[in-house]
């Protein structure tokens, strides 16, 4: 009894981390509507990563936080890219990144994410704004020759306007963007 105990721990918590346990912050690609509630909106981004090295590099997650100048900050909200086919571009080799968050200004803080074999953490700090009641495509953050050593620096990643062919890929990925208008505020 003890074992199968362990074992669905051990099961559950593997599904946490690959993504596949529901998560009300994030997309899916079976969802049938947005179900955003009051001041809530959509923010959709990807990132692309230079790897230069022979190793794999995968990114798992990444953290953001409101940010207000009138109140405390609220608690850091680290959110899945789950290792499913509908939140990576093999053919661009992007990593798609979508949030369901209430209204306001929110700090990017870090992503983290495996260089094989290693845990890699990377530093963003840029920032983005979630309107209520829109989707809102927040631009292509490319990291730049990432290796083992580097990997901390903010001064490694910038955002690009990738619009037209990011906001296809998304309406491909998930339906439930097709006949929405996304409007855009690249993240600062």
């Amino acid at each position: 009894m003890k074992k199968l105990y362990k074992l669905t721990c051990l099961l559950i918590i593997l599904l946490s981390v690959s993504g596949c346990v529901s998560n009300k912050y994030i997309l899916r690609s079976k969802q049938k509507a947005l179900q955003m509630k009051g001041s809530e909106g959509v923010i959709l981004f990807t990132a692309k990563v230079k790897n230069f090295t022979k190793s794999t590099l995968s990114l798992n997650s990444y953290s953001v936080q409101e940010v207000n100048q009138y109140k405390f900050y609220e608690k850091l909200l680290v959110l899945p890219i789950p290792l499913t086919k509908e939140h990576h571009s093999s053919v661009a080799d992007l990593f798609l990144c979508t949030a369901k968050l209430p209204a306001g200004t929110y700090k990017l803080s870090y992503f983290t994410g495996m260089l094989w074999p290693f845990q890699c953490f990377l530093i963003s700090n840029k920032v983005f704004d979630v309107s209520p009641g829109s989707v809102t495509y927040g631009g292509r953050l490319h990291f730049k020759d990432i290796t083992s050593t580097n990997q901390g620096s903010s001064d490694m990643l910038y955002v690009l306007d990738g619009y037209d062919k990011d906001v296809e890929i998304f309406k491909n990925r998930f339906p439930v963007l097709r006949n929405r208008t996304i409007l855009k505020d690249l993240i600062y």
